[in-house]
């Protein structure tokens, strides 16, 4: 499916971490996302849009912004890949159980 879509929006509420932005970001895809929570870690101008998720015409128009600017979305689809790379490699700390 990631393939044949031009962008992924996520417009949550609440979100910890937003892996499924990450998984779009490495397939080169732009991003829409609510300004909560981990989302907005993950997304910079660079690479998408932050919205209100409570706020329907943000959202509105922050889609149509990416499906009427070729060029906006372009840009930001050629920086996709390069800021998941950011998030490849995740360390997890843990204590040794004795």
């Amino acid at each position: 499916i990631m393939p044949c879509a031009d962008m992924l929006v996520l417009p949550s509420f609440s979100e910890s971490f937003g892996l499924v932005l990450i998984e779009a970001l490495a397939c080169g895809k732009p991003v829409i996302g609510s300004d909560v929570g981990g989302i907005k870690e993950i997304i910079t101008p660079e690479v998408g849009l932050l919205i209100d998720p409570n706020s329907p015409e943000t959202i509105s128009d922050a889609i149509d912004k990416m499906i009427l600017d070729d060029e906006f979305r372009s840009n930001l689809a050629s920086n996709a890949r390069n800021r998941a790379k950011i998030f490849s490699k995740v360390e997890i700390p843990y204590d040794e159980v004795k």
